[in-house]
């Protein structure tokens, strides 16, 4: 069942702060945090619909407020803050297929407005804005296909251009911005993981591809700091070197270097197994969900077990030094479920 429980904790204090809860239980919901205020938008009810109903958290106050509800009800769909409005794209409908539609909320005016549609339906778009722009990487069709589109909206025009595909497709891919590159790890193809990591260049519009994601795990979470790309937790599923194995939760914690070497990246970088981690955090527990800030300092690290309460649990880690700092002694527990994640 969903739950309405939040909780959002300061980077410096490293203490749980429990918020109020949102007006209407929902899983599968976007949001979307621009100057202080956090937008959550449709997502599923508890019979499984879509929703259209859109709310708005004021993070200084602690108040939620109602807003204009989505022009179409939507699930899984992905949003970004442009210019001072909200964009929210493709998603699920109640019919269950992925949509095409695009719609802006301009927060002066308190309306909704119809936008370029993407053309293709979609679903698990990875969105970036970028300088005014708008970059929508990937998704999964009506067929269940992985695309490999990538998209720009341009507002002033307000149309969709095509760009170099992306090497692999994917859809619920992590992106991050280093200067002007745009990595993306991970993602699914169907029911299977990627391991892919790619980067595509906003100047040179062009892709290059990186070393793998050594092990294959589904949900696993991703997060970069200032020169690594992290791959963090998940569920380990039977493959071609492990056939007869069952699904399994693994605390697996791997680290891609994006600094070693100047002139070629893609040879001289790669992956390598955090071997500490155990001896560094000695009750991390096997996971599935690891939620991370961008910067990985500090890092959230959950506990999610089905049926199980979900613990989540601030520390900071200094990679270069080894050390790790625990806060000071609390959980924040919620009931089994979906959890809403976001920075602020």
């Amino acid at each position: 069942m969903p739950v309405q429980e939040m909780a959002v904790s300061p980077v410096k204090s490293l203490y749980w702060e429990q918020f109020p809860p949102m007006s209407q239980r929902r899983v599968y919901c976007t949001p979307v945090y621009h100057e202080g205020l956090l937008y959550v938008l449709g997502g599923c009810s508890e019979t499984g619909m879509p929703l259209d109903s859109v709310e708005v958290l004021d993070v200084e106050s602690q108040t939620w407020s109602q807003l204009p509800p989505l022009p179409t009800a939507r699930a899984g769909a992905s949003a970004v803050a442009l210019g001072g409005q909200v964009m929210v794209l493709g998603g699920m409908n109640q019919q269950q297929t992925p949509l095409a539609s695009v719609e802006m909320y301009h927060p002066d005016e308190g309306k909704w407005e119809t936008k370029a549609s993407l053309g293709q339906p979609s679903m698990g778009v990875t969105t970036v804005e970028k300088d005014g722009k708008v970059y929508a990487f990937g998704g999964m069709g009506a067929d269940t296909t992985p695309q490999a589109l990538v998209r720009v909206y341009e507002a002033e025009k307000d149309q969709w251009q095509s760009m170099t595909s992306m090497p692999t497709p994917r859809y619920g891919a992590t992106p991050f911005m280093r200067g002007n590159k745009l990595y993306l790890m991970a993602g699914r193809q169907g029911k299977m993981p990627v391991t892919a990591l790619e980067a595509f260049d906003l100047e040179m519009k062009s892709w290059t591809r990186y070393p793998c994601i050594p092990s294959r795990r589904a949900f696993s979470c991703c997060a970069m700091n200032d020169r690594s790309l992290f791959s963090l937790g998940g569920l380990q599923q039977p493959g071609p070197h492990n056939f007869y194995s069952r699904p399994h939760f693994v605390s697996t914690m791997e680290e891609y270097d994006l600094d070693q070497g100047n002139l070629d990246l893609v040879k001289a970088g790669r992956w390598w197994m955090v071997q500490n981690w155990v001896t560094l955090v000695p009750r991390l527990q096997r996971a599935t969900g690891l939620e991370t800030a961008l910067t990985l300092l500090p890092l959230l690290l959950v506990r999610w077990l089905s049926g199980m309460p979900c613990y989540a649990k601030f520390i900071t880690l200094d990679f270069f030094a080894e050390q790790v700092t625990l806060p000071p002694k609390g959980l924040c527990k919620s009931r089994k479920g979906f959890a809403l994640c976001t920075w602020v």
